[in-house]
C-alpha cells in the first residue's frame, strides 16, 4: 500500500483523549467541524495541521481562517472569494458525491468549473478535493471514482471515514478523516501512512 496522510477527527473529544492517539499514531493533522469546539481545544493541541471538515458559513469564515490551516469543505464561489480576502490559505472542494440534497458539496455538474474560478484566486492554494460516500458500499465505491476522478494535477483527494476507508484506499485516496476507528484503537496494523 501507498502511504496515505491520516487525519484525526477530534469532535467530542477532549484533549487528553486527542493527545494519547496522536502520539499513539503518530498523527500530525487533526480536524473538527465545529469553529466553537477547536476554539476549546486548539490551544491545547499544538504543532499541530489543523483542518477545517465542518460546513462553512459566511459570518465565520474569518474565524476559520485564523484557527485552520487547511479549509477543507469549500463548496462554492463566494465562500472561496471570502477566504481568498483573508490571505493566503490551503483549502479543498467538496463535492457532493453522494448527490444527496441534505449533503454538503458543490454538485458534480459544477465541480469543474468551480475548480476552474477557484484556481483564479491569487490567495488560495487548491490543495485537493473531498467528499462523502453513501453507506451503501457499492454505491460508495462509484462515489469514490468519481470523486477521484476530478483530482487531476491536486496534490490531494480527501476520501474515507472509519466506515469505508478501506474501500476510499482502494479507489485511490490519498487522505483519509478518520475518527472512531482510532479512537477505538483497532487501526489495522498494517496500514501505512506519513
Amino acid at each position: 500500500m501507498k502511504k496515505l496522510k491520516l487525519v484525526l477527527v477530534t469532535k467530542k473529544r477532549q484533549p487528553e483523549e486527542i493527545q494519547k492517539i496522536l502520539a499513539k499514531y503518530n498523527i500530525k493533522r487533526i480536524a473538527e467541524n465545529r469553529l466553537e469546539e477547536a476554539e476549546e481545544k486548539f490551544p491545547f493541541l499544538q504543532n499541530l495541521e489543523k483542518h477545517y471538515i465542518g460546513k462553512l458559513q459566511t459570518r465565520k469564515i474569518k474565524k476559520i481562517c485564523e484557527f485552520f490551516d487547511v479549509i477543507q469543505t469549500v463548496e462554492n464561489l463566494d465562500q472561496a472569494k471570502k477566504i481568498n480576502s483573508f490571505g493566503k490559505k490551503k483549502i479543498m472542494i467538496q463535492i457532493n458525491i453522494a448527490n444527496l440534497p441534505q449533503r454538503s458539496g458543490v454538485q458534480i455538474e459544477e465541480a469543474n468549473s468551480l475548480i476552474a474560478e477557484i484556481k483564479k484566486l491569487e490567495n488560495l492554494d487548491l490543495i485537493g478535493i473531498m467528499g462523502m460516500a453513501s453507506q451503501n458500499e457499492e454505491l460508495a465505491r462509484k462515489e469514490f471514482k468519481i470523486l477521484k476522478s476530478f483530482q487531476g494535477n491536486l496534490e490531494e483527494c480527501s476520501m474515507g471515514m472509519s466506515d469505508d476507508f478501506q474501500i476510499a484506499i482502494e479507489e485511490g485516496s490519498t487522505m483519509l478523516r478518520l475518527g472512531r476507528i482510532l479512537f477505538e484503537e483497532n487501526l489495522p496494523s498494517e496500514l501505512k501512512y506519513e
